[in-house]
């Protein structure tokens, strides 16, 4: 078992990484760590969607009655495995947690990727039938915790089947609009990028979201999902705003943070 001090290191690490080299498709096929370097049992299930077949890992609570659960959607940097300290967090307050690789990333199927696109189509594909494989199989009340750009996959998932989630949604550095986010990492990287959808789909889909409750933490220097004069807000949508950036609300905010989700 990782000593909290060795667990915290690699907990910062991961997040001092994601701050340097997001912003663009960068799969990593090696795991950096697996559950069971926290001490946490867990089971590996390759689930088919589509053409390929997606790798996972279920961190499973002792008491199998416990149903209550959280499917990580990660962002678009490095694996699953870059997931485990908020995975970790997860665990140690009681709930079961899902982890799974987009093809393309980590164990899952290789998949051909052009570096220049937000995401790919396939990745909704992928979230959709990992989400089935355990409320089919583990019969798990699943909250969705989803990052960066796995927050343009689940929130397209749930426009197109927003039947099939019924616990809220967490988001950190949800990606409002794709025309922005297009346009700051073109600058940021210069060269051009492009999304599979247009402003105008995605921005239905958000519309769709308002109908869910979801927990936003919003970083007040985050300039890559949002720009800094917009705002979100909406009857469902609690915000949590934070002196931080993109992506850092696990690492600055900490036990705050996974206190207020996992109640």
């Amino acid at each position: 078992m990782r000593t909290g001090k060795k667990a915290y290191f690699i907990f910062v690490l991961a997040f001092f990484i994601n701050a340097i080299s997001a912003y663009a498709l960068k799969p990593i096929k090696a795991y950096q760590a697996t559950p069971a370097n926290y001490g946490i049992e867990f089971k590996e299930n390759r689930i088919p969607s589509g053409k390929a077949v997606i790798n996972s890992w279920l961190l499973l609570q002792k008491d199998t009655s416990v149903k209550k659960a959280f499917i990580i959607c990660h962002h678009d940097y490095g694996n699953m495995s870059f997931s485990l300290p908020v995975a970790y967090e997860m665990y140690q307050r009681g709930y079961n947690v899902v982890l799974f690789d987009y093809r393309g990333f980590g164990a899952s199927s290789a998949f051909e990727m052009d570096s220049n696109k937000l995401f790919y189509p396939e990745f909704v594909e992928d979230f959709l039938n990992v989400y089935h494989f355990y409320k089919d199989h583990n019969r798990l009340d699943m909250r969705v915790y989803a990052a960066s750009m796995g927050t343009i996959i689940s929130t397209i998932a749930y426009a197109q089947h927003s039947d099939l989630f019924k616990e809220p949604f967490v988001y950190d550095s949800f990606i409002e609009s794709l025309s922005y986010i297009l346009n700051y990492i073109a600058k940021l990287k210069h060269r051009p990028f492009n999304a599979p959808i247009n402003e105008a789909t995605y921005q239905a889909d958000v519309d769709k979201l308002k109908a869910k409750s979801v927990t936003f933490f919003r970083g007040d220097k985050d300039i890559v999902a949002h720009a800094a004069n917009s705002k979100l807000t909406n009857r469902n949508w609690k915000v949590v705003s934070f002196d931080g950036g993109h992506l850092q609300a696990p690492y600055l905010l900490k036990k705050k943070m996974f206190d207020a989700i996992c109640n």
